[in-house]
């Protein structure tokens, strides 16, 4: 029994507070950040130049704009998670494999309820959406985290990416992405049109929907990248051993990634080669540096508030269905808005902001989960 007890107790302390921290700055600048930014931008007293601004927008064709990152790198902190969880879950002596369907189920589920499952409009119904994504990327990595010895994750991420650009293929020579891609020329197959439409939906203006099943490729690169590097941060290494891996990971692969976006090929919406490339090179570099400013100085110290919204993200993708922030914030906040003059709209996003934190420390402190 004290031996039972030791391994929940060294399964419940194996945290990386680094990842809970920097997945709570992503939520941070979903609930309210950008707005936040934008605003104050707004109202500087000084010229704000283009460029400037248009860092908190999302790039509508080819280029790369930090606001593109935010998912990616949500995606990529799910994976650091998922083999510290299944650890817990094994010293804990729990079930993985339940583990792993219930969430992916639950997840599904909820989708499913936000898209209008319980308006019973069938017809209209779709899988597709970030949780769906998130599911299908969580299942898969956790398979290969499970299953797949460590040296062989490097290459299975390798070829994602290859097979996920041979995909990106198939749908340019189909004439249904209408993007700039390098890989247009080729022609392949193997992939029947009604059941590409399916899996890679279209939106009336011509371009693929980012929440389509199919994006659970990309999604499981970027999630078992992240289980990768989670692997290494977490292993029994030198503190200059973990820090040269992570700077060489990164490295190669923004060198690789930009590289190859120097042929046009660089297009967020649809996560191609590069971006993905990018977007790991990106991430890894933001968790090296979040590991140095957060695990090594003391394991999370100075970093809660941003820990309380990293450790249950899954909450603020159904609250928003449920409530308006916005109208409780004007609610509570609204006469100190009327008083701030020009400041009135940043008062009620900073309310919004305050009163979705509030709901993500009762859950802290009460325990509860909902992330990979």
């Amino acid at each position: 029994m004290n031996r039972r007890n030791k391994n929940k107790e060294l399964a419940a302390s194996h945290r990386i507070a680094s990842i809970d921290a920097l997945r709570g700055l992503m939520v941070l600048w979903l609930i309210g950040g950008r707005e936040l930014l934008n605003e104050l931008l707004a109202l500087s007293p000084v010229p704000v130049p283009v460029t400037i601004r248009n860092l908190t927008q999302y790039t509508p064709g080819s280029g790369l704009q930090p606001a593109d990152l935010v998912f990616p790198l949500l995606l990529f902190l799910s994976g650091c998670a998922i083999p510290l969880s299944l650890e817990r879950l094994s010293l804990a002596g729990k079930s993985v494999a339940v583990r792993i369907l219930r969430r992916v189920t639950s997840l599904v589920l909820l989708q499913l309820i936000l898209n209008g499952l319980l308006q019973f409009k069938w017809s209209s119904l779709s899988l597709a959406g970030p949780l769906t994504i998130y599911a299908c990327g969580y299942l898969f990595t956790a398979l290969l985290v499970l299953r797949l010895p460590r040296r062989f994750c490097i290459p299975a991420v390798a070829v994602l990416v290859g097979f996920w650009v041979l995909i990106l293929a198939q749908v340019a020579s189909r004439g249904i992405l209408q993007a700039n891609l390098q890989t247009a020329p080729l022609r392949i197959n193997w992939i029947q049109p009604e059941l590409l439409d399916f899996i890679f939906p279209t939106a009336a203006n011509g371009r693929p929907l980012r929440f389509g099943i199919l994006f659970a490729i990309p999604a499981t690169c970027m999630m078992l990248s992240g289980a990768i590097t989670a692997r290494w941060l977490s292993d029994n290494r030198s503190g200059w051993s973990r820090l040269s891996g992570l700077i060489v990971a990164a490295i190669v692969c923004l060198s690789a990634g930009i590289s190859w976006a120097g042929r046009g090929d660089l297009v967020p919406y649809i996560w191609s080669g590069p971006f993905l490339l990018t977007s790991i090179g990106v991430c890894v570099a933001s968790l090296l540096l979040a590991h140095l400013l957060i695990d090594l100085p003391g394991q999370g110290a100075g970093a809660l508030f941003l820990m309380v919204m990293g450790r249950n993200t899954i909450i603020l993708a159904i609250t928003p269905a449920l409530m308006s922030f916005s109208e409780i914030s004007g609610f509570l906040f609204g006469g100190i808005a009327r008083l701030s003059g020009e400041l009135a709209e940043v008062t009620l996003i900073l309310g919004s902001i305050t009163i979705q934190w509030l709901i993500l420390l009762a859950a802290f402190r009460s325990r509860l989960r909902f992330h990979a």
